[in-house]
């Protein structure tokens, strides 16, 4: 009989350990969901995805170094997006051209962009209209030699297009 009491007192044990660590690993997924939304868990977060404030202050602890411990950060390889491709477009860095998905120049590609900033730095210091048309021009013929979408592509050119817009004149 003794024995079949400490059996059940074991059980219960277990059972109450098993509904604990339950508890801290749903409370350890939530914090996890949380901080990937907001940048960071407040207790507030916490109250607002169903927690009681007991369980809060029971099982935060926890649940934050479970969370921390198993959290896995990918890290992808650097690509260039769009806005990225169109920074460093308006940037017209000779040593930084504009690349789809890091792709390597080959020699035309670098001479194609080494034309484009060139005529992009005379442009900045005359901004005449044949210069202008002669950067949109040399951009879509860079653009060209890359794996760009057309409707990326077009998206590019019209933002240079805007960009090198003259300005009004107000009379």
């Amino acid at each position: 009989m003794i024995t079949a009491e400490k059996t059940t007192s074991a059980n219960l044990l277990t059972s109450s350990q098993s509904t604990h660590s339950k508890n801290v690993r749903a409370m350890a997924n939530d914090i996890l969901d949380i901080n990937a939304l907001h940048g960071g868990v407040q207790a507030s977060d916490l109250i607002a995805a169903g927690y009681t404030t007991a369980e809060i202050i029971e099982l935060q602890a926890e649940a934050t170094a479970l969370a921390t411990k198993t959290h896995v950060r990918y890290q992808y390889p650097s690509r260039h997006g769009l806005s990225d491709m169109s920074f460093k477009i308006s940037k017209a860095a000779i040593e930084e051209p504009a690349l789809p998905d890091n792709h390597a120049l080959n020699d035309a590609q670098r001479k194609a962009w080494q034309a484009y900033c060139r005529t992009r730095a005379a442009y900045a210091q005359d901004p005449w209209h044949v210069l202008r048309h002669r950067c949109i021009n040399l951009l879509l013929a860079y653009l060209l030699t890359l794996p760009v979408v057309p409707g990326n592509r077009n998206k590019l050119i019209d933002a240079l297009d805007a960009k090198l817009a003259p300005a009004e004149t107000i009379q």
